[in-house]
């Protein structure tokens, strides 16, 4: 018998946001009786991951109800129910898809993150555009990006952008980005002043920059562009080799330079150069007003007013 016939559904469900951490105690709890199932569920199925066992795939592939609870799904193995499951899952709102093509007949119009290894491709692009709501995406694939037409409108609510700098220089311009990652690929270039001017046309503010400079590049003139075109920058991280072989006046000399660069950002709370993290310096003389940037390792200030380490949060 039902030890709680008196409770409402949702009384149920808040007692079971406790067992959350806990699947097995979620399924016990669902296993007590049908009202007990029905509040359960939707916490058991709401954030699922597949690897190499098919896990709940076959309930999700026979039970399109079910299915609709799930709201964050990640799969990095192919499985022959997939193709089944996965369009049951119509509000997902995260999607992990690791896999090395696409399942046909998705789409997620809820889908606010989505992650794949998928290469950019006509497939991926419809899948995409049948995705308005999303506003996290992270490409991760080595393969070379074709030029192919974009439809429109294509992802306007774009806020979040990780992936080559080939696909950022065609999906950052004219849409919301404020956070951009430019992961580095044998078949993409890093970042160059070109790069950065066309990634500043962004329809927002960009916040976070983090990147990786093209091979014969020089480090302080990205950085000056920069400080032009992204005025508003709060985190950056710019990994580079320019200076792999440069004499140690010759790196003091950009270190000083680039500190100058870096304290025209006055939004700049975590920056991280050349493998140095940065440290913004702040003095209590009225009179003085800008942050300084410095790297401890070729600082001989002693411990300011005002020192703090500043790691880029990503």
């Amino acid at each position: 018998m039902d030890p709680s016939p008196s409770l409402p559904t949702e009384l149920l469900a808040h007692i079971c946001s406790f067992l959350a951490a806990s699947t097995a105690d979620l399924a016990a709890a669902a296993r007590v009786s049908a009202v007990w199932c029905a509040a359960a569920q939707p916490l058991l199925y709401a954030r699922l991951a597949v690897r190499n066992d098919p896990g709940p795939l076959p309930t999700l592939a026979s039970c399109p109800r079910l299915a609709r609870v799930v709201r964050s799904f990640a799969v990095s193995v192919p499985h022959a129910l997939l193709p089944v499951a996965l369009p049951n899952m119509a509000l997902l709102q995260e999607l992990d898809l690791f896999l090395d093509a696409l399942p046909d007949a998705l789409a997620f119009p809820a889908l606010q993150r989505f992650a794949t290894s998928i290469p950019w491709s006509p497939p991926l692009l419809r899948f995409l555009h049948a995705c308005p709501s999303l506003d996290q995406l992270y490409l991760d694939s080595p393969a070379p990006v074709p030029d192919l037409p974009l439809p429109s409108p294509f992802l306007p609510a774009l806020a979040h952008f990780t992936g080559p700098s080939a696909l950022a220089k065609r999906l950052v311009p004219h849409r919301p980005v404020q956070h951009i990652d430019l992961t580095a690929t044998p078949h993409s270039l890093g970042l160059t002043p070109s790069l950065a001017l066309s990634l500043s046309l962004s329809s927002a503010p960009v916040l976070a920059l983090a990147a990786t400079t093209a091979e014969d590049e020089s480090l302080l003139g990205v950085l000056k562009v920069l400080a032009v075109c992204m005025p508003h920058l709060s985190h950056l991280r710019v990994v580079t080799n320019t200076y792999a072989d440069a004499s140690p006046s010759d790196l003091f000399d950009n270190i000083h330079h680039m500190a100058d660069t870096l304290s025209t950002l006055p939004d700049l709370q975590s920056c991280e150069i050349w493998g140095f993290h940065w440290v913004s310096s702040i003095k209590n003389d009225i009179s003085y007003s800008p942050t300084t940037w410095q790297t401890p390792s070729f600082s001989n200030t002693t411990t300011p007013n005002y020192h703090q380490d500043l790691i880029f949060p990503y």
